[in-house]
């Protein structure tokens, strides 16, 4: 039998998720909640999280943003260094400011797209808005290559629409070009690109799959400020 492993990231200390299977073998981010400290007939691992990043609104910001980066500092094999996240959180720290300018008032809808990693960074962005709404605000996500055909139609007047830009060469060409088809078809919408060289820039040194927890700030940012009595 091959070797196999389970993660079980727990959104909070008593998470019920997946009782069975933890019997057997699994993983937990948080040394001090139940399914950390459920007996396991196998190997068993804890990484035990600051509890500066158990966020208390229903919407994960800090819970999602840490585990995801612990996830990556545990199981990346492409050779980046766990030393990037000093850097990271330095151009999380300029772009912050740029992202509570850009948020605009309550959307109609909203739209996230992107580009592999980016793609299901815009999936939990669109989430960040959409959840704190309670669904006042529906959102939709996509890749960009996908959003151009079909979904586009999703878009109004009243749509905040995001791109996030990749950080591969040829790619970051195609994402501009779908923002500024959309801002010919859309032109009332807000339309805004995150990446570098962007409407707000956004460097990710370390590619995409590192990157997409910086531009999931701006959406977890818009879910906080359009939203606040929800968090």
């Amino acid at each position: 039998m091959t070797d196999a492993a389970l993660e079980n990231y727990a959104t909070w200390q008593d998470s019920p998720v997946q009782p069975a299977i933890w019997d057997s073998w699994a993983n937990s981010l948080d040394v001090q909640g139940a399914l950390a400290l459920r007996p396991a007939n196998g190997a068993q691992k804890t990484v035990d999280l600051p509890d500066i990043c158990h966020d208390k609104g229903f919407a994960m910001t800090s819970r999602f943003s840490a585990m995801l980066l612990t996830a990556l500092a545990v199981f990346d094999r492409s050779g980046t260094d766990i030393d990037v996240l000093e850097p990271m959180a330095q151009i999380l720290q300029t772009a912050r400011p740029r992202f509570y300018v850009a948020v605009p008032a309550r959307p109609e809808r909203a739209v996230f797209v992107g580009k592999g990693p980016l793609a299901y960074a815009a999936r939990e962005a669109a989430l960040k808005v959409m959840d704190p709404s309670a669904g006042a605000t529906p959102a939709l996500w996509g890749s960009t290559l996908g959003f151009r055909h079909g979904p586009k139609s999703f878009g109004t007047d009243g749509t905040l629409i995001t791109v996030f830009v990749s950080s591969e060469t040829h790619t970051a060409r195609y994402d501009p070009d779908l923002a500024q088809e959309l801002r010919d078809q859309f032109p009332k919408a807000q339309v805004i690109t995150i990446g570098a060289g962007c409407d707000i820039g956004l460097d990710m040194p370390c590619g995409d799959t590192w990157g997409a927890p910086l531009a999931i700030a701006f959406a977890q940012i818009a879910g906080v400020r359009l939203y606040p009595v929800s968090q």
